[in-house]
């Protein structure tokens, strides 16, 4: 993909990726594909800062070893220091489609959230490369397309259908479609699991209480919405937002008093998100 995307924005992704750590049904969901016997060595490519490596540690025999390389080294050092502080954890900066590791030195290869935004066919081969046989490699894929929220919100539902289509007029692949293209030319079998990640509660004033709290944090802190802005910009400005459009959108979904009279309009309802997780995996 020729366009650079930036993705160093820590306080926007540390608040998501801890809750990805955290879902216990996730972990539980990947410890039988994952399949570990505890001295596997294992190379996470694309790991950002390391959230797929905090994740799967309990799953870590202690003879077990997680490598993760990413490209970005502001990602890669706070991986580091705050995230992968153990003896069988670490972080490196790496090049996805020129991994510095001989063949066959890998276990299990996996890739989370990474080949939506490369280049798959560079990728891929070297992902095989470094894997030993018997080996798993394994691709994650946050199913952006099919994420749900209800109470349907307008302001919400313009934005997102923007967000989506400025992903794919920068050409990423949102249905991973040259890893499923790639993986049956090199007669890959390759295996699929879905996992959806949902959270169900009633909108009561207990639930608006925690809202407007959660809401009065995050703009209280100006980077974090400097970089929500940022983020988000750089894919709804391909389908004709405009700076102060997505600014006004921000302070509707942000602003306490705004988004708390749609919750209010929908008292006793429930408040729902489902965001589909895709896993696939390959055995060599």
């Amino acid at each position: 993909m020729a366009t650079t995307l930036r993705w160093a924005f820590l306080e926007y992704q540390v608040a998501g990726r801890s809750q990805f750590v955290k879902n216990r049904a996730l972990r539980q969901f990947m410890k039988p594909l994952l399949n570990l016997q505890g001295e596997e060595r294992i190379l996470d490519v694309g790991c950002g800062f390391g959230a797929f490596g905090k994740l799967i540690q309990p799953l870590l025999g202690p003879k077990a070893t997680l490598i993760g390389i990413d490209i970005d080294p502001i990602q890669v050092a706070y991986g580091n220091q705050h995230w992968a502080r153990r003896p069988n954890m670490r972080l490196e900066v790496g090049d996805a489609a020129h991994i510095n590791y001989p063949d066959g030195s890998f276990d299990l290869v996996s890739a989370m959230g990474l080949l939506e935004f490369v280049d798959a066919t560079a990728v891929l081969p070297e992902m095989q490369r470094v894997l030993r046989r018997p080996g798993k490699l394994v691709v994650m894929q946050v199913d952006s397309a099919h994420y749900e929220q209800c109470p349907q919100d307008t302001f919400f539902k313009q934005f997102w259908e923007a967000y989506l289509e400025g992903m794919r007029q920068l050409g990423i692949d949102l249905e991973l479609a040259t890893f499923q293209a790639y993986s049956k030319r090199a007669g890959w079998v390759l295996e699929e699991f879905t996992l959806n990640i949902e959270y169900r509660v009633r909108i009561t004033n207990e639930f608006l209480a925690m809202v407007e709290i959660a809401r009065w944090t995050q703009l209280q802190n100006e980077r974090y919405m400097r970089q929500l802005f940022e983020f988000n910009y750089q894919f709804v400005k391909h389908v004709g937002w405009s700076a102060d459009q997505l600014w006004d959108f921000l302070n509707r979904q942000y602003t306490p008093e705004t988004y708390l009279r749609f919750l209010r309009a929908h008292l006793g309802e429930d408040f729902y998100q489902k965001t589909p997780l895709r896993m696939y995996r390959v055995l060599f």
